[in-house]
């Protein structure tokens, strides 16, 4: 009843359908849900906390092995981790890594990275991926390095006070 007037009709005459074009996606069933990018200038780093999802009836060890890529620009490696994702779970796994000399997201220069990140099956003696496992799931996301934040009064973003104007 709630996806009346959202995705379905009726008509006077009794006819019914769809309002908008359905979809199918196929996910695995273990897979990245979700990530966020928390990128800090103070702190020279970037943490990414990962939702995965096992949807399956079979706790797995998975590898997650993120990777992030620039133009030509240097970027933290960041170390794979094991993971145990219970059955018909979602939980968060947070990474961190540092990273002295990001390029920086400005408004005039915008410069995007890209996290590419791997979900490998694992083996329960973690010891690295397993070898000539194909991935379980890759994710890709574009992120900006950038940090904004309050000193007393003033208002900092990467480091340089904002000016604001008012209208």
């Amino acid at each position: 009843n709630d996806l009346r007037g959202k995705l379905l009709y009726a008509h006077q005459d009794g006819q019914s359908g769809l309002m908008r074009d359905p979809w199918l996606e196929i996910v695995p069933q273990i897979r990245v849900k979700r990530v966020f990018i928390d990128t800090s200038y103070r702190n020279k780093e970037v943490a990414l906390t990962y939702v995965l999802r096992n949807d399956s009836r079979v706790s797995r060890v998975v590898v997650l092995e993120p990777e992030i890529f620039g133009r030509g620009k240097s970027a933290p490696r960041v170390k794979p981790v094991p993971v145990l994702v219970y059955a018909e779970q979602e939980m968060r796994v947070k990474v961190k890594a540092k990273w002295d000399n990001p390029t920086l997201w400005q408004v005039r220069k915008p410069y995007l990275y890209r996290l590419t990140t791997r979900l490998l099956p694992g083996s329960k003696e973690y010891v690295g991926p397993v070898a000539g496992a194909g991935a379980l799931d890759v994710h890709h996301q574009r992120f900006g390095f950038k940090e904004i934040w309050t000193e007393g009064r003033a208002l900092k973003f990467n480091g340089e006070t904002l000016k604001l104007k008012s209208m």
